[in-house]
């Protein structure tokens, strides 16, 4: 729906989406390959035509590691970003419509749209037992969708879960998960004194 166009001279160097992640055996800073986390969620069902589109390559720490294919153009690094998709419309109608009504046929088929894009099986509205089964599914499926694009952090914290996994100390709320407020900001707003985040 909306994305930034970039051209040969927007992002010049490796500060591009595909400098970051893509790996170093092919021009890019190999810093984002997959999370083993995330290789597992994609392992759940196979044939996923979303994780085809990666490849294995170098990273930075010289391991061998799978990167997204989103962002392949290193140079002149072209690739344009990504704000909002319609792909994301359809899994925020899809999640609200749930939390609101629970288990729903519009939200299944929503869901559907995006599952037979990638080549995966179709829910059916007795798939799900609950609405919160319903939502926990729908938040995997943005997080195979939207990969990469900049969502899983936020989507995690406005969950209240924590961003690394059965670790108490990264969990929304915790401290220094959230970045500080800037002094000069508390400088010029006295309401801010006093509303300093979590463990600064």
């Amino acid at each position: 729906m909306f994305s930034i166009q970039n051209t040969e001279t927007d992002n010049p160097g490796s500060a591009s989406w595909a400098g970051f992640y893509r790996p170093t055996s092919v021009g890019g800073r190999g810093e984002c390959p997959f999370s083993p986390e995330l290789i597992q969620v994609f392992s759940a069902e196979a044939n996923d035509k979303r994780f085809a589109m990666s490849d294995e390559g170098t990273a930075a720490n010289l391991e061998k590691r799978r990167f997204t294919l989103k962002f392949p153009d290193v140079s002149p690094a072209k690739d344009n970003a990504p704000l909002i998709r319609v792909t994301e419309m359809y899994l925020n109608r899809a999640e609200a419509l749930a939390a609101a009504s629970g288990v729903n046929q519009e939200s299944i088929d929503l869901m559907n749209a995006l599952r037979k894009r990638a080549g995966l099986t179709e829910w059916s509205i007795t798939t799900f037992a609950t609405a919160d089964e319903l939502i926990t599914a729908i938040l995997n499926e943005r997080r195979k969708e939207l990969c990469f694009e900049g969502h899983r952090r936020m989507d995690v914290l406005r969950k209240g879960q924590s961003l690394r996994a059965n670790d108490p100390e990264k969990k929304a709320g915790a401290d220094k998960v959230i970045l500080p407020i800037p002094q000069r900001e508390i400088d010029l707003s006295p309401a801010l004194k006093g509303h300093q985040n979590p463990g600064y």
